[in-house]
């Protein structure tokens, strides 16, 4: 439907649970008489989503003229409505390329989507960061933000709000496709080292600019224990070597990544090195209930595969269902000892 609030046309679609459309309609309506002679559109965009009636379970936004500072300061400010509807809020998602949009995996409601023609960059990140700190949207539990041009100084703004337990019941958190480097990692890293209750589970840093300093910094923090919650680690298409994989493989060997299910490394700079050390990890079942791990399009050769090999055939790797290391420097010997090693399990 298409409705014009204060001189401002746009497209809302709403969906509701348990009331009919029209009661929807008449909220609206009366949110329209409320902002009607108001001078400031901007406020009016508010004004909008401030009075989105309560017993909405499902709220997409299609195509809404509002941007994300708009957004934040709505979650912010409470203008004629004194609760703000969006505290029951579970999932936030940005995508910075609606082509790609409709290849999401399993949604949970209530959810809220931003299909964004423009990246919100690290001005945006900064404003929903200030969002989060205002106490508002605490239930929040997926943050995907893919595609969005966040570097460094987006993540620190990100970094201060997982800090201050703002974002305390996140379990997902998806920044891949950024621009997120060493810097913006190691902020993160201090932010989660810092919460030692943190529920994530799933974190996906992949196509970033990430090295061996904020692999570094990262292992620090799963060292310390948190976050000892984590199932899914993605940090595939970025730049970590042997050096930043050689401290991973410490944190892993210091039984902090037990409940870890999926590693995800394809497309870094791991050579054999790393590999070895990985492996030895591996092989002390300190990921016991490791199911997916992708190592392909790195630099492994016949030593890294050799050792990955042994301690698959030592069954340390007992819950292992999927592993790929294609596109590497093996030989095919090396590629045999890995084919033997999974026959024999």
């Amino acid at each position: 439907m298409t409705l014009s609030l204060a001189g401002l046309d746009f497209e809302l679609l709403v969906c509701i649970f348990g009331v009919c459309n029209v009661a929807a309609l008449a909220s609206l309506a009366s949110t329209s008489k409320l902002i009607k002679n108001a001078s400031d559109k901007r406020r009016g965009k508010l004004a909008a989503l401030k009075n989105i009636p309560f017993n909405v379970k499902e709220l997409q936004f299609a195509n809404l003229r509002i941007d994300i500072v708009t957004f934040a300061d709505a979650v912010k400010q409470t203008y004629d409505n004194p609760v703000c509807p969006l505290l029951s809020l579970e999932q936030l998602k940005i995508n910075g390329k609606p082509e790609s949009f409709n290849k999401q995996l399993e949604i949970k409601w209530p959810c809220m989507f931003f299909n964004e023609t423009a990246p919100i960059g690290n001005a945006g990140l900064a404003a929903l960061a200030s969002a989060w700190f205002s106490g508002s949207l605490g239930n929040l539990q997926v943050l995907w933000l893919t595609n969005n041009k966040i570097g460094d100084a987006g993540m620190a703004s990100l970094s201060n709000a997982v800090a201050s337990g703002s974002l305390g019941n996140l379990v997902t958190l998806d920044l891949r496709a950024n621009q997120i480097g060493d810097a913006g990692m190691a902020a993160f890293a201090g932010a989660i080292a810092s919460r030692s209750r943190s529920k994530l589970q799933e974190l996906r840093l992949g196509g970033n600019q990430i090295g061996n300093a904020g692999m570094t910094a990262l292992a620090a923090a799963i060292t310390s224990g948190s976050p000892g919650t984590l199932q899914t680690l993605n940090l595939s298409y970025n730049h970590i070597g042997d050096e930043g994989l050689n401290a991973f493989a410490s944190a892993i060997a210091s039984g902090s990544l037990v409940n870890l299910e999926g590693l995800h490394l394809r497309r870094n700079q791991i050579g054999d090195s790393g590999m070895i050390e990985l492996s030895r990890a591996i092989a002390n079942k300190s990921m016991a209930n490791l199911t997916t791990l992708w190592l392909q399009e790195n630099n492994i050769g016949d030593e890294g595969l050799k050792a990955l090999a042994s301690a698959i055939a030592s069954g340390s790797l007992a819950s292992v269902r999927f592993i790929r290391v294609d596109s590497n420097q093996a030989s095919e010997t090396g590629k045999k000892q890995m084919r033997d090693a999974a026959r024999d399990r």
